[in-house]
């Protein structure tokens, strides 16, 4: 009896998690910024302060070009950064910045993710299996759920 209680609230309680995150995800991402449609009519985001991540794709003289959707945006930065600015290792830049009239993205601020993603997801993948084995060394899994081997 007090077990079928419980797994009524438990299904209630995990409906009504879903239920939050999907309104969360609706109401969160429903009027997100895309640079397509900042690059498609920059007048009507112009001043505006956005973050937006990409993959480094060259320097010209006052600042660098980043690529976001398949589509090339330049990015200004301040003359006392424009020297010292390294790309990055890996490819992928983190920018704060003002949208400007043509097209353009003022940086106030610059992040180079340089990340060995490869072993990172490739360490956490190993761990991963390290878990899975002490798991399934503890635990036996059988038709009726989870029993102690």
């Amino acid at each position: 009896m007090k077990i079928r209680l419980l797994c009524k609230i438990s299904y209630f309680l995990l409906i009504v998690a879903l239920l939050v995150t999907l309104f969360h995800y609706n109401l969160a991402y429903s009027k997100s910024f895309s640079v397509d449609d900042f690059l498609d009519n920059p007048s009507l985001y112009v001043g505006e302060k956005k973050t937006i991540k990409g993959v480094y794709a060259g320097r010209f003289e006052q600042g660098f070009f980043m690529i976001k959707n398949q589509r090339t945006v330049k990015v200004h930065l301040e003359r006392n950064d424009d020297v010292n600015y390294g790309p990055p290792r890996y490819g992928e830049v983190l920018i704060y910045g003002t949208l400007q009239r043509d097209g353009s993205i003022f940086a106030e601020g610059v992040h180079n993710y340089n990340y060995a993603y490869i072993s990172i997801y490739g360490s956490s993948f190993l761990a991963g299996l390290i878990v899975l084995f002490y798991f399934l060394k503890e635990w036996k899994i059988t038709w009726r759920g989870i029993k102690r081997a």
